[in-house]
């Protein structure tokens, strides 16, 4: 049976630009699906918030960044990582950028 981590970022401000960070430890499997929902200061989903995820070195500190990813109308996200277990991962979201209306 395959495990999966649900991971939920709420907090009391997310502000425009801003950015929240998560610190997860993840089991040594083959591959880990990480799932979550990202929402806006008002409880709604947050449409178009990035999702930046960092491999880090637990010895000596260095960090890698493995990719991004978007969340979709509902503001989830989703993220394949095989995890390495002397590694640290994190995860920060990015609130979604305003359209500039050129004004």
């Amino acid at each position: 049976m395959k495990k999966y981590i649900n991971c939920i970022l709420v907090r009391g401000k997310f502000l425009e630009l801003g950015k929240n960070t998560m610190n997860l430890i993840l089991s040594v499997e083959k591959c880990t699906l990480i799932k979550g929902t990202v929402y806006a200061v008002n409880n709604e989903p947050s449409v178009g918030a990035s999702i930046k995820v960092v491999e880090i070195n637990q010895f000596n500190k260095q960090r890698k960044i493995l990719g991004y990813t978007y969340t979709d109308e509902n503001g989830e996200y989703q993220f394949k990582v095989t995890p390495i277990s002397y590694m640290i991962y994190e995860f920060t979201a990015y609130s979604p950028l305003k359209k500039w209306s050129g004004e």
